[in-house]
């Protein structure tokens, strides 16, 4: 993952930081997010397995790797151990500014992306203190794929709830930091769960989870046909007067369009 060195944020770097906003160039979907992902902001995407959520996230990774903004670097952390270089570079390959200087920089997105396997939520939590104490830590894009993986062993094997209620906060926590001092885009991957009561699915671990991301996505597919790739995407969580507010992609090569 690298070193990094102590920093200090204040409020005055809160207050007056510059909004920046980084679009994935899929009209639709940049629209309900108010233009793009928001630096300084931590996001939640949350769906069923093998929905496309990882595609998202690699089209996000690959928008920061191709971006003119300095020290836009990306960090990934793998729980699922499912990552694939050969598909962000396919993803980046696609892009219409594989070319020139940004092609330059594309041929050595190794080093514009740093990427770490997660075995536990204790790992997690070491990984993002070193963030938080960084001065430079040169991070533009945090993703974790995901968050499910590294909690829900916990809940099966502890009777303290409240121990791991306690350590997800902290983890949540450390998110807000990192997005707020580095000026950061943090996204966080999520499973979901079905709930009778609703007949619908809600993120994985409920409650414990829930004010951790300002703002939090589901995404869905159109129908259950494995040939379909449309997908749903839906605000569940954001400003009062976006809520709700959907979006249809598609799975391609390029990531998503």
């Amino acid at each position: 993952m690298g070193s990094w060195t102590p920093a200090i944020c204040n409020a005055s770097q809160v207050i007056f930081a510059p909004q920046i906003v980084m679009p994935i160039n899929v009209a639709s979907f940049d629209a309900i997010l108010g233009g793009g992902f928001h630096f300084s902001q931590v996001y939640e995407l949350y769906g069923r397995s093998g929905v496309g959520k990882t595609q998202l996230a690699l089209t996000l990774a690959t928008q920061a790797i191709l971006s003119e903004r300095e020290n836009c670097n990306v960090v990934y952390l793998d729980s699922e151990c499912d990552f694939r270089v050969e598909r962000l570079a396919e993803i980046i390959q696609s892009q219409k500014e594989w070319s020139g200087r940004c092609y330059n920089r594309a041929v050595l997105y190794h080093e514009a992306f740093r990427y770490k396997k997660l075995f536990s939520l204790i790992e997690l939590q070491s990984v993002l203190e070193n963030i938080v104490r960084a001065e430079r830590a040169e991070i533009g894009v945090l993703i974790i794929d995901s968050i499910a993986p590294l909690v829900l062993p916990l809940m099966a094997k502890s009777r303290n709830l409240g121990e791991i209620f306690g350590l997800v906060g902290i983890i949540g926590g450390l998110l807000r930091k990192i997005a707020i001092q580095h000026t950061a885009c943090v996204l966080v991957l999520n499973h979901t769960t079905w709930k009778t009561q609703t007949r619908c699915h809600h993120p994985s671990l409920g409650r414990m989870f829930s004010n951790c991301a300002s703002v939090r996505l589901y995404m869905d597919k159109q129908s259950d046909e494995s040939t379909n790739c449309f997908r749903t995407i839906t605000l569940d969580k954001g400003a009062c007067r976006d809520l709700n507010r959907k979006c249809i992609v598609r799975l391609n090569d390029e990531g998503l369009s």
